[in-house]
């Protein structure tokens, strides 16, 4: 007999695209989980290490220092921001705020596996739809999937694992055909790679339901120390910061995210963002030199929609010491540095000559 819930037997667990271990040599290139392949921000750094001192006590349980400095970036009230470890921990807040068995969560297919994950652990079911024909995010379809027994749905934009996007006017027409009582959740975990037109954030004073997810972990380089945030209606937002787990942010993840939206920091944010869609684009521009089925991505990753020959492709890397990840009937490869990108493209090119490409 389980002592678990039993349509948690079934739950498909998260898996790392990559475990150490102390047997193995270290890969070449980790270009698997979309992380900045560089440390954190150079100002950045400097805080975290003068936050070490500070580490015997507890962190500020309503993280009140991040929320005024996101709610000053953005020029928004702080009553629109919730913060929390990652968005993943806010996707999982979120639904449990709104969901109970019963209840539908819609989100596109494929798209980032832990909307499925956080509908079943509330015990909601979750409902994907399949990407339209460029494997963007299926509006139409998302739409025409809501029922009375929707309680979100999920656009993932840029979408995760194609890189694909929509602009923000097409997302408000969207949203504003949405039922008011279901929530719309905007996954931007990767917007910093995007172009400004597809910001959402204009939505939120429009759209009481439209709620906006955004990370430190992907273009800020903060992934290890999990940190994301919540964006919308303040009623909602302040359901959400009471059931977020006590100082579940650490001072040195408050710290950073604080350090993280100074000047000095969004200059070299955004120099370093630059040089990613540049590497970007230089890997996708090498990919279709090569014959090889690829995506356009406004993202810092690119999708290889390889069907049955994902795998292969997969192992090929992983043998050169280059990880990537293979989702959705396609592979996924990080935009790493020139050295790394370089390593991946070699594997492509070996692929693509053994494929007649």
């Amino acid at each position: 007999m389980s002592l678990t819930r039993e349509n948690l037997n079934a739950l498909p667990g998260y898996v790392a695209a990559w475990k150490p271990a102390a047997d193995s040599a270290p890969p070449v290139a980790l270009l698997a989980s979309n992380e900045s392949p560089l440390a954190p921000l150079p100002s950045v750094e400097a805080v975290l290490h003068a936050a070490v001192s500070g580490a015997n006590r507890y962190p500020d349980m309503g993280s009140n220092n991040v929320i005024d400095a996101i709610a000053t970036h953005l020029q928004l009230p702080r009553e629109q921001v919730a913060v929390g470890g990652g968005s993943s921990s806010l996707i999982r807040d979120l639904i449990a705020a709104i969901a109970t068995p019963g209840d539908d969560i819609v989100f596109p297919s494929p798209s980032f596996q832990y909307y499925a994950n956080a509908a079943i652990i509330a015990g909601a079911t979750p409902v994907p739809v399949p990407l339209d024909a460029e494997y963007r995010n299926d509006l139409e379809a998302l739409r025409a999937a809501i029922t009375p027994r929707t309680k979100a749905v999920f656009v993932c934009n840029p979408n995760n694992p194609t890189g694909t996007t929509h602009d923000a006017a097409v997302l408000a027409d969207f949203a504003r055909e949405i039922p008011s009582d279901v929530v719309v959740v905007i996954d931007e975990a990767y917007i910093e790679f995007c172009a400004p037109e597809s910001d959402s954030l204009a939505l939120l004073g429009e759209l009481p339901n439209v709620v906006i997810l955004r990370t430190f972990s992907k273009a800020y380089g903060l992934a290890g120390l999990r940190i994301g945030y919540a964006l919308g209606d303040p009623e909602f937002i302040g359901t959400l910061r009471k059931i977020v787990v006590p100082f579940a942010l650490s001072s040195f993840a408050q710290a950073a995210a604080c350090a993280s939206l100074t000047p000095e920091a969004q200059s070299e944010l955004r120099a370093r963002v630059a040089e990613s869609v540049a590497q970007r684009n230089a890997f996708f521009a090498a990919a279709v030199e090569l014959g090889v089925p690829v995506v356009e991505s406004h993202a810092n990753f690119l999708f290889f929609p390889l069907g049955e020959s994902s795998q292969e492709l997969v192992e090929r890397c992983r043998a050169a010491g280059v990880l990537v990840r293979p989702s959705g009937g396609g592979v996924r490869i990080s935009v790493g540095t020139a050295d790394e990108n370089a390593a991946a493209l070699a594997v492509l090119r070996e692929w693509a000559q053994q494929h007649g490409n």
